[in-house]
């Protein structure tokens, strides 16, 4: 049996997918950093998560776990569109098929639908409790992509985001505070990462 491949968890923020920028030179920068390597890749929900969070504001009366898991529902738009966009990635789209390339070990860069490992209906014995992400606007595809770290043991996530960020070590667990303070990171990331140090945490930018 060969050496296990490093696994690595990419997410894409979903501003991105607005953006005038090529989102296939960013792939392809990364994979050929990631070369030998399994990558599950996650893309936010960008503008159209964000409605809803504007909508939350108006109508504060809306139930907050019912918003946070159609938001988790639209995410399902995001990763269509990605998959359109670069058509080189292949899908993950059930927990059976995740689990199979887990399994497989294969090389490669694959498209995670976020409902394939974080649901309402996933079984409770399959959770710990404090691990579980926050039900509420402190949780972004951010914390959402540590969470798929944790559970498929990877060791490295790898955030890229639009915002200017040089490039270096992984980010230490003071400065991940300091960057959910200010919202380049969601709050509920510092917290979770503070579970399982052992997953190292990058920020790319996409800015010039």
């Amino acid at each position: 049996m060969g050496a296990r491949l490093k696994l690595v968890v990419l997410k894409i923020g979903g501003s991105i997918l607005f953006s005038e920028k090529s989102l296939s030179e960013q792939v392809d920068a990364l994979q050929k950093e990631y070369r030998g390597c399994q990558v599950f890749v996650v893309v936010g929900g960008g503008e159209i998560v964000e409605a809803m969070r504007q909508l939350h504001r108006l109508r504060p009366e809306l139930d907050m776990g019912w918003i946070h898991w159609e938001c988790v529902r639209l995410l399902d738009s995001t990763f269509a569109i990605s998959r359109q966009m670069v058509t080189t990635w292949e899908p993950v789209t059930t927990s059976t098929q995740l689990s199979a390339l887990l399994v497989s070990g294969r090389e490669g860069v694959y498209l995670v639908r976020i409902q394939s490992f974080y649901n309402e209906r996933t079984p409770a014995e399959m959770e710990i409790a404090e691990v579980r992400p926050a039900e509420s606007w402190d949780t972004t595809t951010d914390a959402l992509a540590w969470y798929l770290a944790w559970r498929i043991s990877a060791e490295e996530v790898c955030l890229l985001k639009s915002c200017p960020w040089p490039e270096g070590a992984a980010v230490e667990m003071e400065q991940l505070e300091r960057l959910a303070e200010v919202g380049v990171v969601d709050r509920e990331l510092p917290r979770l990462a503070r579970l399982s140090p052992g997953i190292r945490i990058y920020i790319r930018s996409t800015a010039t």
